[in-house]
């Protein structure tokens, strides 16, 4: 698992792009992203975006496996 730490995170807009990025690339989904800034208030808010993806990416991944699942059952009873 990597560790990845951005600093600076409290630019939006870059770091909106680069953990959207990171997400993306299966290798590393389930990385550590530590986000770093001077500023707090616009760290707090680039965090909870970072949660939030994290967790509609986890919840996506979960319903694809249990939906290619249930298509393996039904390709093996027919």
């Amino acid at each position: 698992m990597a560790k990845i730490a951005l600093i600076g995170a409290g630019s939006h807009v870059f770091s909106r792009n680069l953990i959207t990025d990171i997400i993306s690339y299966p290798e590393l989904r389930d990385s550590t992203i530590a986000l770093m800034d001077i500023a707090q208030e616009p760290l707090d808010l680039i965090t909870d975006f970072a949660k939030k993806l994290s967790s509609k990416m986890a919840i996506a991944r979960r319903s694809n496996r249990q939906q290619t699942g249930e298509r393996r059952c039904k390709a093996r009873t027919t």
